[in-house]
């Protein structure tokens, strides 16, 4: 018989091998901005599925070709919401900016 952290396992284990290959979600996120100068990278912040808005990465500006991002960590069915904040070199940053809601298919 299995102990209750086998299946526990087994059921992890099952859950990545379903993701990993059948279903594929992404969300692409844009944006524009003017001050560049001094710009240093910018925060993302995200909520998922209800939770409290958190930093969820932070991407410098020497690492962005374009204001581009893709979240590939997201689920099926899922809602995620965004938010933006610029920061400069010096200690200074742009205002958070307006929620996006996206709910996955």
């Amino acid at each position: 018989q299995l102990r209750d952290y086998e299946i526990i396992e087994f059921l992890e284990v099952r859950k990545m091998e379903v993701w990993g290959t059948n279903v594929v979600a992404t969300i692409e996120l844009d944006w524009d901005y003017s001050e560049e100068t001094d710009l240093e990278d910018f925060q993302i912040f995200r909520s998922a599925e209800g939770s409290a808005v958190m930093l969820y990465k932070t991407l410098p500006r020497a690492q962005l070709n374009s204001f581009l991002f893709v979240d590939e960590d997201v689920r099926p069915g899922g809602r995620y919401v965004y938010q933006l904040m610029a920061r400069h070199r010096g200690g200074g940053f742009s205002d958070l900016s307006k929620a996006v809601i996206v709910q996955v298919p």
